[in-house]
Parts: C-alpha cells; structure tokens; sequence
C-alpha cells in the first residue's frame, strides 16, 4: 500500500467522522429543540461523550495523516505538496459546508442577545445617519 493510498484512506475516515458527528448533532437538535427535561439532558450528555471520543480519535488520525503528508510532500515535492493541499480543502470545505449554517445561526442569537450588529446593520446604520446628518444640514 503506497503512502498516497494510506493519506487518502485517513482523510476519508475524517471526512466519514466529520459526516458522522454532524448527523448525529442535527439528529439531537431535530429531537430535542430545548433541553427541558432530564431525559434530554441525558440525551445531551450522550451525544458530548460520544462527540469527544470521535474528537480524540481523530486528533490521533489527523495527527498521523499530518506525519504522512509531510513523507509524501518530501518523497514528491510539489505534487505531493498540491495533492496534500487539495486533500486539506477538501475536509475544510466538508467542515465548514457542515458546520458553518449552525455557526451562523447560532452567532446571529448571540449578536442579537449583546447587542452586536452585523456588517451590514452597521453600514446601513451609518449610511442612514450620514444622510439624516446631511437633511439637518440642508435644512438649517
């Protein structure tokens, strides 16, 4: 079995964790939208337990892989160098394309409860005063 083949195969056992994981917490958040209950905290504390040991293991993996990729760039210099690259974007963007609506979701919650505007409320806030600004000059 060639490094090549070995790379892959721990890539693919992230990405299928990754998967995994994901459907497991989306699975959670569709059966119990609040933890109301002893029965859902128990479930909660389940999914934490079972979410760490994959977390673990796959630091473990990862951490192989990273040790694999650096064999494989030095064995093939630059295409070894490009197709580690592509196979880190490719379990990023796996990642985040997971990950990143329930970020959202939740960093909007969060901004709303303190107070924090996004970007474009910003823009648009000092936009709108810039041009109140401009009328009550106009008009005095």
């Amino acid at each position: 079995m060639t490094l090549i083949t070995i790379y892959s195969l721990i890539y693919l056992f992230a990405s299928i964790v990754t998967i995994v994981l994901a459907n497991k917490a989306q699975h959670f958040k569709d059966r119990h939208p609040a933890i109301d209950g002893a029965a859902s905290l128990e479930a909660f504390k389940a999914l934490a337990r079972v979410n760490m040991y994959f977390a673990l293991s796959q630091i473990v993996v990862l951490l192989a892989g990273m040790a694999v990729g650096g064999v494989i760039i030095f064995l093939h210099g630059a295409t070894g160098f490009l197709f580690v690259m592509a196979t880190n974007a490719i379990l990023l963007l796996l990642s985040f394309s997971l990950l990143a609506p329930r970020f959202c979701a939740k960093w909007s919650g969060f901004a709303k409860r303190f107070g924090i505007s996004s970007m474009r409320e910003r823009r648009d806030h000092v936009q709108s005063s810039q041009f109140q600004s401009c009328d009550h000059d106009s008009s005095t």
